[in-house]
C-alpha cells in the first residue's frame, strides 16, 4: 500500500517508547477523531460508508485501513445497515478508534 506523503506526515501511529523523535507525537483526542470521520462523509448524507471509513483510516496513517474499517463496522454498526449513522453511531466508532492509539505530530 502506498500512502500519499501528505497523509503520512499528517497522522502517524504512536511510536514505541524507545523510538523518540524531535517532534513529539500527540494522541488524537476524541474530538479530533470525530472531526476526521465527519469530514469523510463526502456526499454529506449523514452516513459513513465502508469506503469513507477506510479513507479516514488512510488519513490516520493506518497500515491496514481495510481491516480497521471492517473492525469499526463490527463495533459501531449496531443496526447492521452497512453504514455508520453519524447521529447515532459515530460515538461508538470514535470510542473504538480512540482505543487504537492514533497520534499526530
Amino acid at each position: 500500500m502506498h500512502l500519499h506523503p501528505k497523509h503520512y506526515y499528517k497522522m502517524v501511529r504512536l511510536s514505541f517508547p524507545h523510538d523518540q523523535s524531535k517532534d513529539p507525537e500527540v494522541p488524537c483526542t476524541e474530538e479530533r477523531l470525530k472531526t476526521i470521520f465527519e469530514n469523510h462523509d463526502k456526499n454529506k448524507d449523514g452516513k459513513l460508508s465502508r469506503q469513507e471509513v477506510m479513507t479516514a483510516f488512510e488519513e490516520l496513517g493506518s497500515l491496514w485501513p481495510w481491516f480497521r474499517a471492517k473492525d469499526v463496522f463490527r463495533h459501531a454498526d449496531q443496526d447492521k445497515k452497512a453504514y455508520i449513522d453519524i447521529q447515532k453511531e459515530l460515538k461508538l466508532l470514535v470510542a473504538y478508534v480512540s482505543s487504537c492509539d492514533y497520534a499526530y505530530q
